[in-house]
Order: C-alpha cells, then sequence, then structure tokens
C-alpha cells in the first residue's frame, strides 16, 4: 500500500500520486528533532499559502498504522477554530 496524498484543487497540478516511493529519508523510526520540526513547520504553511486550495487527504506513516491526515480551508464541523493550534 503506497502512501498517498488526494487534493481538491482547481486547475492546478495534481497531488493525487504514490507518495511512499518518493520518500528517501531511512531514519522513519526517529522523532524528529526541533531544527526538523521546524522546517516541516515552515514547509506545511508554505503548502498551505501556495498549493492548498480545498483540501489534501494524506495518508502517512507506518502502512500497518497509518495516520490519516486531512487538511482543509475550514475547521472540522463542529469544532470551534479556537481549539486548533496555530504554530
Amino acid at each position: 500500500m503506497g502512501h498517498k496524498i488526494a487534493s481538491g484543487r482547481r486547475g492546478r497540478r495534481d497531488l493525487g500520486h504514490p507518495y511512499r516511493e518518493g520518500v528517501r529519508n531511512d531514519r522513519h523510526d526517529e522523532p524528529l528533532s526541533s531544527e526538523e520540526l521546524e522546517l516541516f513547520l515552515q514547509y506545511l504553511h508554505r503548502f498551505a499559502r501556495h498549493d492548498l486550495d480545498l483540501f489534501a487527504l494524506l495518508e502517512v506513516g507506518d502502512p500497518a498504522s497509518p495516520c490519516y491526515v486531512t487538511l482543509t480551508r475550514e475547521p472540522v464541523s463542529g469544532t470551534e477554530r479556537a481549539a486548533y493550534r496555530c504554530p
């Protein structure tokens, strides 16, 4: 099972491609360092500003126990905006 990114895009490049094959980091069993976490958040902010139109659905992590991530422009229904952490 490859990891995938699906997106609700309006006329932009498609992100619905296999993800796992493109990941070239042998350190999946280690937590992120402070520097790596900072870079991750910077990339996430950049992705949200420039690549996310409607939504992105991601399946990441261990294939035996994947993590499902949903990125949207609106809070999850029934969740107050104040509940979200803004790194």
